[in-house]
């Protein structure tokens, strides 16, 4: 399978989802491939770990849509720190505000998929 980027999208056992916030709104930890990567499950666990601080245990895929490859990451460790792509944090989709609203929208198939 060819890939140009994936998203990794983790729920906390109380349901919360980690997104990063910067200017745009929230968005999925995620990003390009880089030449080391072996597969897309490597850039999804590479860019959470870089972004968030966070690794997971496992990983289950999703879908992929042009080129990105989604999955669901299960056991999440570590400590939130902020990167360069923004700050994490640990959101209920209930809890959005009106800009944020274009998250939920944008990534509905993912978080639909998502056990």
């Amino acid at each position: 399978m060819e890939w140009t980027a994936a998203v990794i999208a983790v729920r906390a056992p109380d349901g919360r989802v980690l997104a990063l916030k910067d200017g745009r709104g929230l968005n999925f930890p995620g990003g390009n491939r880089e030449p080391e990567d072996r597969s897309p499950a490597e850039t999804a666990a590479r860019e959470l770990f870089e972004e968030t601080g966070v690794k997971v245990k496992g990983l289950r895929l999703l879908g992929a849509w042009d080129g990105v490859v989604a999955f669901q990451g299960f056991g999440p460790k570590g400590k939130l720190r902020r990167s360069r792509e923004g700050a994490p944090y640990w959101v209920k989709p209930y809890r959005v505000t009106k800009k944020d609203n274009t998250f939920w929208k944008q990534n509905r198939v993912i978080l639909e998929k998502m056990s």
